[in-house]
């Protein structure tokens, strides 16, 4: 998908398809395949809007005036509420300093090494009040997160 208003043309299409279908499973059914278009659209979504996020802070030239681009399209994959996002950024050198970095995962906060995502970590964390960590880290997150990681999370929260 190129686009937002493809994506939503998709959807719109996508639930045609689901309320056109003769259901055994009823209600439940139907609310299971529109949870799953849902997350779909909503990974399709992040992913073109970082794309286009990408885009402009390369083509700013005045906020990357000492940054040239070394690679592009690099993938970075992060585990957000909604599922495994996986999003494409360009990669940068200071022309000053040397340094390198992605000025993509800079804007969005996100570390170098990252692969659970603000949202995903806070569910984990304000779960975990209630239940295990282990609990926690299977039903908190798209997918199974250890405990020890659930417990670093919770350490980590600043009162």
């Amino acid at each position: 998908m190129n686009s937002i208003q493809q994506l939503v043309e998709n959807v719109m299409y996508q639930m045609t398809e689901i309320a056109s279908k003769n259901r055994a499973d009823g209600i439940k059914g139907m609310a299971r395949e529109i949870q799953a278009v849902i997350s779909e659209a909503s990974l399709g979504a992040l992913g073109i809007m970082l794309n286009d996020i990408d885009e402009k802070l390369y083509r700013d030239k005045e906020h990357r005036k000492q940054w040239e681009v070394v690679r592009k399209n690099d993938s970075k994959t992060i585990m957000t509420c909604v599922g495994e996002l996986t999003y494409k950024r360009r990669y940068y050198r200071n022309k000053d300093t040397g340094e390198y970095g992605y000025l993509l995962d800079g804007w969005l906060g996100v570390t170098p090494h990252q692969q659970i995502g603000d949202d995903v970590r806070e569910d984990l964390v304000l779960s975990a009040v209630n239940v295990s960590y282990q609990k926690s880290g299977k039903q908190s997150a798209p997918k199974p997160v250890s405990k020890s990681s659930v417990a670093n999370y919770v350490g980590n929260v600043k009162v």
